[in-house]
């Protein structure tokens, strides 16, 4: 039995899998077991993982239908007493693997440990060194139980899904898994649970993961993520009792994203964006009028009109 899990999710990224499952055998951990599982790959996949299985710690899985519950899926295989799932378009600096178990097992209140990334482009080039430092201050931050909306709303995102290592009795002792009725923010929705509980989470500050960016990558074709998540979160504080000022505060948050990316598309597509996330803009106790009319003004004015206020705007900044 190891003590570690990495499993691999991959789909019709061949060439880009064999350079994550080499950073895998860099690792000067080496107390792991590795799962890389396809998900119904077209392309050479099979042919290029072949090398690999000569090492008995590794393990090939072809799915032969699209498995949507694909962490979901993981969770249920893992045996081992903690899990990371990574993606076959990025890598892992050597020591990522070593310095997280260390961490969870120094700390027993810890449920899951992830760390700083590289943003890197399709050469593999650095395009934005130690991405999150701008959110921690350089340093590693404990995030205490029930605190993750605060500091969410205060700072920023920092938990980038692939770093993420899980204690996996925290996982199957509370039956938690990514809810997929949330949509693509169902990861963040899974951090909220998990920081309900008695344990904390730790961000390493240490960048030790390389997060590829481009056109092809699953997260690049799917857009306002956190708004998803205003109704569900919504409905999880009030289960568990937060304020009315936290509440309120989450949704300011939450609207502002809206806000910000109805801001960001293209004139022509601002209406069926609007459509999706109604619901989400008027939910009941946001009374921020003036949200409201920003978004209506940009839905409603002509966009010469827009570009005038905008200029205005950022020449009195």
């Amino acid at each position: 039995m190891y003590k570690l899990t990495i499993a691999v999710t991959t789909y019709n990224r061949a060439e880009l899998l064999v350079l994550m499952l080499d950073s895998i055998l860099q690792q000067t951990y080496k107390d792991f077991y590795v799962i890389i599982s396809d998900n119904c790959s077209i392309d050479n996949t099979q042919e290029a993982v072949k090398p690999y299985l000569s090492d008995s710690r590794f393990e090939y899985i072809k799915h032969e239908h699209s498995l949507k519950e694909h962490f979901n899926f993981l969770f249920d295989l893992c045996k081992t007493e903690y899990l990371i799932i990574v993606h076959d378009d990025d890598t892992m600096n050597p020591d990522m693997i070593k310095e997280q178990v260390e961490i969870l097992d120094k700390h027993d209140d810890i449920s899951i440990v992830f760390t700083n990334i590289n943003q890197i482009n399709t050469k593999s080039e650095i395009i934005s060194n130690s991405f999150l430092s701008k959110y921690t201050n350089n340093s590693d931050v404990i995030i205490k139980k029930r605190d993750y909306i605060n500091f969410l709303i205060n700072n920023g995102h920092i938990i980038m899904c692939p770093t993420v290592m899980y204690r996996m009795s925290v996982i199957k002792e509370n039956k938690l898994y990514f809810n997929l009725k949330i949509g693509g923010a169902c990861d963040m929705y899974l951090w909220f649970n998990i920081n309900l509980l008695n344990y904390n989470l730790y961000f390493l500050n240490n960048t030790l993961y390389n997060y590829r960016i481009h056109d092809m990558q699953d997260s690049s074709r799917s857009y306002l993520l956190a708004p998803f998540l205003k109704i569900p979160v919504f409905n999880l504080l009030k289960e568990n009792n937060y304020s009315n000022s936290t509440i309120k505060l989450w949704l300011k948050y939450v609207n502002h994203r809206i806000l910000n990316e109805i801001k960001k598309q293209e004139f022509k597509n601002r209406k069926n964006i609007y459509k999706q996330l109604k619901d989400n803009i008027f939910l009941q106790h946001n009374n921020e009028l003036f949200l409201k009319l920003n978004i209506l003004f940009l839905l409603k004015a002509p966009l010469f009109i827009q570009n005038i206020i905008f200029s205005i705007k950022n020449s009195l900044k």
